[in-house]
């Protein structure tokens, strides 16, 4: 679990608990706490507070591995379709990050470019102008 994603009603119980948790925030960066909030804390509180909160099987969020990026930029049969989103490790994956343009996404045959170009089918042309 971590807060990249969260879907929740409004002043959901959980996420005020959580939220509270902030209070004692003590990492300065990339420091031996920076996960402690925002991803150790809320794996807890969820065995904790278990019947007010649904947690999604990891492929929901992060159908990519931090480690295989290549299953996104290189592999055209992987698929997102049971996803509602992707995570796009920005620290990890910078180099990669770079390299999407508008050509790319036109052109690419990788399973990410054919998701962005059949979510922005419409958009495309204006895009590549």
């Amino acid at each position: 679990m971590c807060n990249a994603v969260i879907l929740a009603k409004k002043n959901t119980r959980f996420l005020k608990i959580w939220l509270e948790e902030y209070r004692n925030f003590r990492s300065k960066g990339f420091d031996e706490y920076w996960d402690e909030l925002s991803v150790v804390r809320p794996y807890e509180l969820s065995r904790k507070y278990q019947p007010l909160i649904h947690v999604e099987k990891e492929k929901s969020f992060y159908p990519v591995p931090c480690t295989q990026p290549e299953k996104l930029w290189t592999d055209s049969n992987f698929s997102l379709e049971n996803s509602y989103c992707v995570h796009l490790f920005e620290t990890l994956w910078w180099k990669i990050l770079t390299k999407i343009t508008p050509d790319f996404l036109v052109e690419s045959g990788c399973c990410f470019a054919k998701t962005i170009r059949s979510l922005f089918a419409k958009e495309i042309p204006e895009i590549i102008k």
